[in-house]
Formats: C-alpha cells, sequence, structure tokens
C-alpha cells in the first residue's frame, strides 16, 4: 500500500485526525448554518455538510486500514468546541459572524486536505491520493457556493445582525428572506 514508511508517513498519522475532525465539524457546523438560513440560502451549506458526512465514512475506512489511531480524545476535545459554539458563542454573535466562522473552517479543512493530498503522494498511498485529490474537486466548487451567499447577508442586514441563536430557547430560530 505505501512505497516508503518515512517522516512523511508519520506526518501523515499525525494529519490524519485532524482530517477526521475538520469533516466532523463541517457536518455539523454546515448543518447549524443551513438550518439557520432559510430557503436557497441555506443549500450551499447544506452541501457541504453532505459530502462531508459521506466523506467520514471513506474516511474512517481509510483510517482502520492504515492502522491509523481513531481520534477518540480530538473528537471529544471537537466536540465540547462545537458545542460550546453552538450553545455560548453562537448566542453572542451575529448570523453573519457565525457564517463566516463556518467559512473559515471550511477553508482550514480544504488546506489541510491539500496538505493531506500531498504527504499521500509522497508517501506512495495511491488510495489516500486519490481521494484527496476527489475531495478536492468536489468540496473546492462548494465552499464557493457558500462564499457567495455572504451576499444574501447584504440583501438582509437586519437578519445578519440578528444572533446567530436566540439567546432564549424560544427566540426566533431562522433567519427568514426578509
Amino acid at each position: 500500500m505505501f512505497k516508503k514508511k518515512t517522516d512523511a508517513r508519520s506526518l501523515l498519522e499525525s494529519l490524519f485526525p485532524e482530517v477526521m475532525q475538520t469533516e466532523m465539524s463541517a457536518v455539523l457546523h454546515c448543518d447549524r448554518e443551513a438550518t439557520r438560513l432559510d430557503g436557497r440560502a441555506g443549500r450551499p451549506m447544506h452541501q457541504v455538510s453532505k459530502h462531508a458526512r459521506a466523506s467520514l465514512a471513506k474516511l474512517e475506512r481509510m483510517g482502520k486500514a492504515r492502522g491509523f489511531a481513531p481520534p477518540s480524545i480530538g473528537k471529544s476535545i471537537g466536540r465540547i468546541f462545537s458545542e460550546t459554539r453552538d450553545k455560548v458563542a453562537d448566542r453572542l454573535v451575529s448570523a453573519e459572524t457565525s457564517y463566516r466562522g463556518t467559512m473559515i473552517g471550511m477553508r482550514h479543512g480544504y488546506d489541510l486536505l491539500s496538505l493531506t493530498h500531498a504527504v499521500a503522494r509522497e508517501t506512495g498511498d495511491e488510495e489516500l491520493a486519490a481521494f484527496c485529490s476527489s475531495w478536492l474537486e468536489t468540496r473546492g466548487p462548494l465552499i464557493e457556493d457558500a462564499a457567495k451567499t455572504l451576499s444574501w447577508f447584504a440583501h438582509h442586514p437586519a437578519a445578519a445582525q440578528a444572533r446567530a441563536v436566540p439567546l432564549l430557547p424560544f427566540g426566533r430560530s431562522r433567519l427568514s428572506h426578509q
């Protein structure tokens, strides 16, 4: 499966839990952003979440086949940060700030998969390199579509400035096309 076991293999092993975590975050945060925006404005985030969900299944299989440790501690920490964001931070920031924060996470994921692709090629792991290549080709346009949605906030300034999550649980949960 691998041409050589080198420092590059060690790097790949260290990147893999972060790749898994970034995909878990994409599922969760992109789904939340899609739910917060009504209609077509939420569709790009929903598509990223759907792609991340499918990618996770493949990544889990590839991680097992390579003997990479499951990201148990990282997964727990990631969940804590995600829940803290949802339960605390998103109650303090505007909807557009939350959306841009999710965009930062998606772009981080893209850079991470670009590096993982290069390291997979360096180690001779053609299956993982092909996965990364396909992922990059699919996710790149999805990220760009999500970035285009930022203009939605310009057309809906009240929704943009509303809290991403209401302070009280019975507040408005979805941003509408006002």
